[in-house]
């Protein structure tokens, strides 16, 4: 309620991210614990990937947020990340594809918003130094 108004605290934010990622940690470490328990040693390595690559998708946006810049990009922020999560979880079988997806899918975006901010943020410092 308080994103969709434009008045979050700082204390809502840092509740927010703080949630978002024991999310997204709780879901692919159920699913690395659930394949090693059924030596699937794939879709563990891609678990792990992908929860990676999640937390620094959500880990580049707030650092970015934190130093003056929004920090958005590419495609693969949370609500998408979850939908494919789903679909690979009501057919298992495409479970192993759904999360090698969203680590390849992760990834990407992090290196998207990595690189954007960065750049913005060391134009900004340019422009500052002159």
């Amino acid at each position: 309620i308080a994103k969709s108004g434009h008045h979050m605290a700082k204390a809502g934010a840092y509740l927010d991210s703080t949630c978002d990622r024991l999310a997204d940690g709780s879901m692919f470490a159920g699913i690395a614990w659930w394949s090693h328990a059924t030596n699937n040693y794939m879709l563990l390595g891609l678990s792990l990937v992908a929860l990676l690559g999640s937390f620094q998708v959500s880990y580049n946006r707030a650092r970015a947020e934190s130093l003056g810049y929004c920090g958005l990009g590419g495609w693969f922020d949370r609500p998408v990340r979850m939908i494919i999560l789903m679909i690979g979880l009501l057919w298992p079988m495409t479970l192993l594809y759904a999360v090698g997806v969203i680590a390849v899918g992760s990834w990407c975006t992090a290196l998207v918003r990595g690189f954007s901010s960065f750049s913005a943020l060391r134009l900004r410092d340019s422009v500052r130094a002159e």
